[in-house]
């Protein structure tokens, strides 16, 4: 059996998040042509209608109904996504998160503090790897025979984050090594399932936000139908202030080749990653 896997971020300068859909090879297939179709379906009502069409979903863009969704009313919005969120109950799909608070992330691992968002990127990888293999692998129907391959949306860590790919399959400790094929990075034009990826990052990074600061918000709807409708299966987990200790012990106790993958490029800030630590650190 072959899986595909695909990630997405969502972040705000205070938390980041790093999610992976998951699901087989004909599966994916048959849920892009529904997806498009019921783009394509709301595109004809919109241009029937004088208004302007939309390239694609997008997770932020739709909730705030800004960019393609500006002028949308909240009625609108809510049954598109409904439509969308439908194909959970059809298609069988894991779903992998890890969110890091950054202030935490700093105040634990200094030597992130000049580009906290590539050490996530790395970081995030590294334990959405681990947790692929220990759920999705691990599970009967899955074991021995699965291998799988990533696709991520591109970012301005591409390098780093396959540098620290090649670093986990050259990892004897990671028992999982010999299952996981490539991994890509691509854009949401190229590869439609991104933009499942991007919903679920979303939802993973607003659920943790709630669970991190403990507010008295209920679950967002858009979640729940997800979780209560559809066939998904998955674990979202963040790193709190002992987990970041824990990792800061095991960086220490990492070979230096190992280290410098992690840690290294970390140290060369880019001017987004500046203003990123600043709005951090306020």
């Amino acid at each position: 059996m072959i899986l595909r896997g695909y990630i997405d971020d969502a972040k705000d300068g205070k938390t980041f998040n790093l999610t992976a859909v998951i699901a087989d090879g004909p599966g994916w297939f048959y849920w892009e042509q529904d997806w498009l179709g019921i783009i394509e379906a709301k595109n004809k009502e919109l241009r029937a209608s004088g208004r302007k069409s939309i390239s694609r979903y997008h997770a932020t863009d739709c909730q705030f109904r800004v960019k393609e969704f500006k002028g949308w009313s909240l009625p609108e919005k809510d049954e598109f996504c409904k439509k969308l969120f439908s194909l959970f109950e059809n298609y069988k799909m894991h779903v992998i998160g890890y969110s890091i608070d950054l202030e935490q992330l700093i105040k634990a691992i200094p030597e992130a503090a000049p580009n906290p968002e590539r050490f996530c990127y790395v970081i995030g990888l590294c334990y959405v790897m681990l947790e692929i293999g220990d759920f999705t692998l691990s599970m009967p129907d899955h074991r021995r025979e699965a291998v799988i391959s990533l696709i991520h949306d591109r970012c301005d860590y591409n390098s780093a984050m396959q540098e620290i790919f090649g670093g986990m399959l050259e990892d004897a400790g990671f028992v999982y090594r010999d299952r996981f094929t490539t991994l890509a990075p691509m854009g949401w034009e190229q590869c439609i399932p991104l933009q499942l990826a991007d919903l679920m990052a979303y939802e993973n990074f607003k659920e943790s936000q709630r669970l991190e600061y403990r507010t008295k918000d209920a679950r967002r709807r858009s979640l729940d139908y997800i979780l209560n409708y559809g066939q998904m299966g998955g674990r979202l987990k963040g790193f709190n202030p002992a987990t970041l200790r824990q990792l800061r012990k095991r960086i220490n106790e990492m070979p230096p080749e190992s280290r410098r993958r992690i840690l290294g490029p970390a140290m060369r800030a880019t001017k987004r990653s500046r203003t990123l630590r600043s709005r951090t650190l306020g």
